[in-house]
């Protein structure tokens, strides 16, 4: 490569890297499908290090941070690494885009609290907190489901649910959730720490529909044992709800 060469793309990428430090942070939006699950609001600072107010579903998380990680465009990627911080969440990770596809991967723990509104549908109270053990997402463009894979583990406590017009109170111990897709389909398996039956399964199907399973195993648990010779392991209940 000729000396000349060299300094054209030196001074391409100078520029480039000049644009996006000095960017507004308002230009994230863009970034963003409009309409989509998750938004930022009232973006600060530029694109190389700003923050805004995060949202997901409607609903308020809390602030993210967000600041140029150079290390990514070694993967041919744009990377940034991110903290997302509230009342009732704390997570860092890093994010990044190539021309074919996205990821992520993020760390930390968040408040059953963020949940309340969601569970409420179902007549369900969870406290305490899950803390979120190197949870990749990721995906081409336009992939109907994402990519995922990592770990979320429940503090347990005292939940109340309501099932047949009755209302329940149960303590349950830690749960840890597996978090997959090698199916073609995000899946969570639900399982007692160090225990091997499985306790919860639930999916989103390529058509959107999402489906929550309980185990025979689990109803015990919930004090409520289901009465059928089916093995402990078996789902003997599911719930559905379309997504998209």
């Amino acid at each position: 490569m000729s000396r000349t060469l060299r300094l054209i793309l030196f001074g391409i990428l100078t520029f480039l890297l000049c644009a996006v430090a000095f960017a507004p942070a308002s230009l994230v939006r863009y970034a963003i499908p409009r309409d989509g699950v998750v938004t930022v609001a009232a973006p600060t600072g530029t694109l190389w290090r700003g923050s805004g107010e995060l949202g997901v579903a409607g609903t308020p998380v809390g602030t993210i941070d967000w600041s140029f990680a150079p290390g990514a465009l070694l993967g041919a990627n744009l990377g940034y690494d991110v903290a997302v911080k509230g009342d009732h969440v704390e997570l860092t990770g890093r994010v990044s885009a190539g021309l074919s596809s996205a990821r992520g991967e993020l760390g930390g723990t968040f408040d059953t609290a963020l949940l309340a509104d969601t569970l409420a549908r179902y007549d369900l109270r969870i406290p305490g907190s899950i803390a979120v053990d190197r949870l990749e997402i990721g995906g081409a463009y336009g992939a109907r489901l994402p990519q995922t894979r990592g770990e979320l583990k429940w503090s347990g406590g005292a939940i109340d649910y309501a099932l047949s017009g009755r209302e329940h109170h149960v303590t349950l111990p830690p749960l840890v959730g597996f978090v997959d897709s090698s199916s073609g389909q995000p899946e969570i398996s639900v399982y007692q720490v160090n225990d091997k039956m499985p306790l919860l399964l639930a999916r989103i199907t390529q058509d959107g529909l999402a489906t929550v399973g309980i185990t025979k195993q689990f109803t015990k648990m919930l004090g409520d044992p289901w009465p059928g010779s089916e093995p402990d392991h078996a789902v003997v209940l599911e719930v559905g709800e379309k997504l998209f």
